[in-house]
């Protein structure tokens, strides 16, 4: 019977001819017509597969090319069609296909070409790798009537199938479904095939514009493209935070950005809903310079060959990470950190400027600086001075002469030789007073005492038969009457220069130009005493001597005294602490080579208190006084000092290294000094 038919074919995705390894060729089909071709009696065209026409792939990629995955089934290989699923046959016309013989027509007289459709299919690209695909075939009314329905899957063989082809664990990658209707006289129809894209790989998606890490700027461009071969991209999704869902574009335009770090998240997602690993990018938005902080810096004049110390701490809004801190000392570039104690040289008396500019990584830069100026340190001074064969030494002796202190005047008395023993060598002179400044009597308020059976006479000297001496020493002070229960050793020392400078003979004898001078105190209580208060300090008096002498002469204060914390003596011969006494012997070198001794009233022999005083008074004329203490201008720890000195019949200075030690303003020398005349030079600080 003849007849014409509408073919409809819906196919999107052909896969045409495809071997093992090579890649497929995608088309779409539109609905295709039977043109009535020559097959028969107005057959379905002229018998060749239905030809499909190429559109765009869906995708924003180039169509998908594929190779065969080695691990599933190859092109001609059957992959396998399950069993008819219920209710299998299906009719998009409402009637159930039937397989039955034509048994009105002789066998041989069809000679029209049965018809098959494939009805439902999958979509065009999908993730899912099992599939249902439907056929609905006939052979007409008056045909023959159809045989069987043959289907073809990935290029495999031909193979009987029911109209319900169920595909399961289908690889990703392109596929192909063929369909062939024949009918029982082997007529068979024209092949129909529909190709499917699965696409289970995620599209991958990166950054293609960003802002820098660290930007001034409120404003930012962030551009990004996705790949993905196989359904293609269909969409980006991005956010602020991870896991983005709001949909966006391949641009985002920032603007009015706040301070701080902003970070964006983006997502590709392809036309089957695989969605990428998320991307992110992290930027940092810096409008604020570094602040320098000045936590130290120079005093505003300084001393020269002094380091000035300055302390910065740089601090950024963001951190401290990426400040770059440069230094400049005189516009010179100084190493330096961002917090750091930086040590720089001034040598010079000049105007001196330390900057510091900090930038952040944004760019951002701060700037401070320091202004300043050095003077002078200290200032060289020169000493001369001559030593002689004597060395002369001017010891004065101040005597409590309280009714309380018989005892140790006694024990003074016994050991006086322990002294003058030590200072043999030297040109010594010694007179005597009492602490006594109150009464008015003779022997008081700085006056000498008169020597024992020598009367008129008031000084012990170095002439004098050393025996003699030791034995006028101790008759004089064992035989002075008690004076006044007030005790001022100090003040009586400060009366007996007073009569130096007002013209008294003996203490014009006594106090004599170059000879060094020393005093020993012995006194069981303090300046003033228990009750009442001292009328000159130890500064006061030292003061004072060198206010009377021009500055030419020092005193060393010697003291044997209850000494303070020594709470057996107080409770035992001592009457009260000598803290005053004690003040001033450290005020003058107690516990340095030609300094201050600091003995006790209560010692049972003073024997090796008085030794030790006399070895004192010895190396103290050892030494050269200096009008200050020297000043180390190299900064190596050791005053800076050169001694020169000029043998006695010499014209010409020669440098002198012999062993020495600085004591305040006074260099001590281990060795005895030659005779001859010495000039120190050195440096004093300026005050």
């Amino acid at each position: 019977m003849l007849g014409s038919h509408l073919l409809v074919l819906i196919s999107i995705l052909a896969l045409v001819g495809c071997k093992n390894g090579e890649n497929a060729n995608i088309a779409m089909t539109q609905p295709i017509a039977d043109d009535g071709g020559s097959a028969g009696e107005g057959g379905l065209g002229n018998g060749d597969d239905v030809a499909p026409n190429p559109i765009p792939n869906p995708g924003n990629n180039n169509p998908p090319v594929q190779p065969i995955d080695p691990n599933q089934p190859a092109p001609g290989d059957l992959v396998e069609i399950s069993e008819p699923v219920p209710d299998a046959t299906y009719n998009p016309q409402g009637s159930p296909i039937s397989f039955e013989r034509n048994q009105m027509l002789e066998p041989g007289a069809d000679k029209i070409r049965p018809v098959v459709q494939l009805a439902q299919y999958p979509d065009s690209f999908t993730s899912q790798s099992n599939h249902v695909v439907r056929l609905w075939a006939t052979d007409d009314v008056g045909g023959s009537g159809l045989q069987e329905i043959r289907c073809q899957i990935d290029g495999g063989t031909y193979q009987a199938c029911d109209p319900a082809v169920s595909l399961q664990g289908l690889s990703e990658g392109m596929h192909t479904i063929r369909a062939q209707a024949i009918d029982w006289d082997e007529n068979e129809s024209t092949e129909v095939y529909y190709n499917f894209y699965i696409d289970q790989t995620a599209p991958s998606v990166e950054f293609t514009q960003v802002p820098g890490s660290t930007t001034t700027s409120n404003m930012a461009t962030i551009s990004y493209a996705a790949q993905d071969d196989g359904s293609g991209v269909s969409r980006y999704l991005c956010g602020s935070n991870p896991n983005p869902t709001a949909p966006c574009g391949q641009t985002l335009q920032y603007s009015n950005l706040p301070e701080g770090p902003h970070t964006v998240y983006v997502r590709a997602v392809d036309h089957v809903g695989n969605a990428s690993e998320q991307i992110s990018y992290t930027w940092v938005a810096d409008y604020t310079a570094p602040m320098i902080q000045i936590n130290q810096q120079p005093s505003n004049p300084m001393y020269t060959n002094t380091p000035a110390i300055i302390n910065f701490t740089v601090v950024d809004t963001l951190g401290p990470a990426g400040v770059t801190v440069v230094c400049y000392f005189n516009s010179m570039i100084f190493p330096c950190g961002s917090d750091i104690n930086v040590s720089v040289p001034v040598n010079n008396p000049a105007e001196y400027v330390f900057q510091i500019v900090a930038t952040d990584s944004a760019g951002n830069s701060s700037s401070a600086q320091i202004n300043w100026s050095a003077v002078n340190i200290s200032e060289p001074r020169s000493t001369t001075t001559v030593v002689s064969e004597d060395r002369p030494v001017d010891i004065l002796f101040v005597i409590d002469n309280s009714g309380s202190m018989e005892t140790e005047r006694a024990n003074l008395a016994e050991r006086i030789d322990g002294m003058i023993n030590n200072i043999q060598d030297l040109d010594w002179q010694i007179a005597m007073i009492t602490t006594d400044s109150s009464s008015g009597l003779p022997y008081s308020d700085g006056r000498f005492l008169d020597l024992a059976n020598m009367s008129g006479s008031y000084i012990l000297d170095s002439t004098m038969d050393v025996n003699f001496a030791q034995e006028t020493f101790g008759r004089t002070i064992q035989n002075v009457p008690a004076g006044a229960g007030w005790e001022q050793g100090m003040y009586s020392v400060k009366n007996a220069i007073d009569l130096y400078v007002n013209g008294s003979p003996e203490h014009r004898s006594f106090f004599r130009d170059g000879a060094g001078f020393s005093v020993v105190v012995l006194s069981d209580e303090d300046e003033g005493g228990n009750e009442h208060s001292p009328q000159i300090t130890p500064n006061q008096l030292l003061s004072h001597v060198d206010q009377s002498f021009a500055g030419q002469k020092s005193m060393v204060f010697h003291s044997i005294i209850t000494r303070p914390g020594d709470f057996t003596c107080l409770n035992g011969l001592g009457a009260q602490y000598g803290d005053l006494y004690a003040e001033l012997s450290r005020l003058t070198g107690n516990g340095q080579l030609g300094g201050a001794i600091i003995g006790s009233v209560c010692e049972d022999n003073y024997a090796s208190q008085l030794a030790d005083i006399g070895q004192s008074v010895k190396d103290l004329q050892n030494s050269i006084e200096l009008d200050c203490a020297p000043f180390d201008t190299d900064n190596d720890g050791e005053p800076n000092v050169t001694v020169s000195y000029r043998p006695q019949g010499s014209q010409v200075y020669q440098q002198y290294n012999g062993a020495r030690v600085f004591q305040n303003n006074r260099v001590i020398f281990e060795d005895l000094l030659p005779i001859g005349d010495y000039k120190v030079d050195y440096h004093c600080r300026i005050n």
